[in-house]
């Protein structure tokens, strides 16, 4: 039994909808039974994230379940952008996406789970790269939350070293799909209606990765008999292509039958553009280059991606509700 925690977001419900398809038996971990995606897939209750920590001997639906688990993929979190203006936002992260990681890893590797597959972020690595990312590269998070899971990163190994628990860390950068939240989702938006855009001059070069191929990639580290080599190790995955902010805007515009000028704006006066409309994060993600190197996935596992990167937009963006 495979136990998938954040089985109704974005990655979580495909990821079950993969795990099934290929006759791996999963169970979604969630909040609410009313959140399951249909009464044919099985559900529990899990303590909020929030709370996990204190809360999880006494979830003894959940605990049972873990327990009949042999691999755990924790997909929960508290993600960046939200709670912008709560105080005391770095506790809240490390409450969340470490301390209540670190409790569900324990109580796993207490009840006889094998493995525990946590999705990470590449803000581990930072917010841009000279050269691109590996799994060798020095750790240097940029925000809390991505130091709140890179503490998690460092728990989570150090509770591998002390159990039989395996620990599997996958580092995904920007995920896009179908449906995509956040920040992939304003893209596709602001592509469909915008004639001009502000992005001639942008030569950086970016890594993604698709929905499809990230939730490809964990249910192969899933399955343990297939993944032997995943065992205690950190994977940097991407689609393997790199694209610039320009020729992003570009593909995502001219899949919904638009053929935005791009404007040559100086990547100075966008700087400031941007600082002037309180969009200081989106500074490095629309001007920098942040590229990552996913070899390591291929020659320890063999695995490659199931799209490439004009496949995965296509689907993403064709198939979202946001260009109808």
């Amino acid at each position: 039994m495979i136990l998938v925690t954040g089985a109704n977001g974005f990655i979580g419900k495909a990821l079950v909808s993969d795990l099934q398809k290929i006759n791996l038996p999963v169970c979604m971990a969630v909040r609410n039974q009313s959140e399951t995606l249909s009464p044919d897939f099985e559900a529990v209750e899990m303590p909020d994230l929030a709370d996990l920590a204190s809360k999880l001997q006494a979830q003894t639906d959940f605990v049972s379940q873990l327990c009949d688990s042999e691999v755990v993929i924790h997909l929960a979190a508290l993600v960046h952008g939200r709670y912008s203006n709560t105080p005391d936002l770095d506790r809240q992260y490390h409450q969340v996406n470490c301390d209540a990681t670190l409790a569900l890893a324990q109580l796993a590797a207490d009840s006889g789970v094998k493995r525990f597959i946590f999705l990470s972020s590449i803000g581990v690595n930072g917010s841009k790269s000279i050269t691109p990312f590996t799994e060798d590269s020095p750790a240097k998070p940029h925000n809390y939350y991505a130091r709140s899971k890179y503490e998690a990163e460092r728990g989570l190994l150090e509770i591998s070293r002390q159990t039989e628990l395996e620990i599997v860390i996958v580092r995904p950068p920007l995920v896009y799909g179908f449906d995509a939240p956040g920040n992939f989702a304003t893209l596709v938006r602001v592509c469909g209606k915008f004639g001009l855009l502000p992005f001639g001059s942008i030569k950086n070069q970016r890594s993604l990765v698709s929905r499809d191929n990230l939730v490809n990639f964990l249910s192969l580290c899933a399955d343990r008999k297939l993944s032997p080599a995943a065992t205690n190790q950190v994977f940097l995955i991407s689609d393997g292509e790199d694209i610039s902010t320009a020729g992003l805007v570009s593909k995502v515009a001219s899949l919904q039958n638009k053929r935005p000028l791009l404007m040559p704006i100086p990547k100075v006066i966008l700087r400031f553009l941007l600082t002037l409309v309180g969009k200081r994060t989106l500074i490095d993600q629309l001007l920098e280059s942040l590229q990552i190197d996913s070899s390591k996935a291929r020659r320890h596992l063999g695995w490659k991606p199931v799209v490439n990167l004009d496949q995965g937009l296509k689907q993403a963006v064709q198939g979202s509700k946001l260009c109808t």
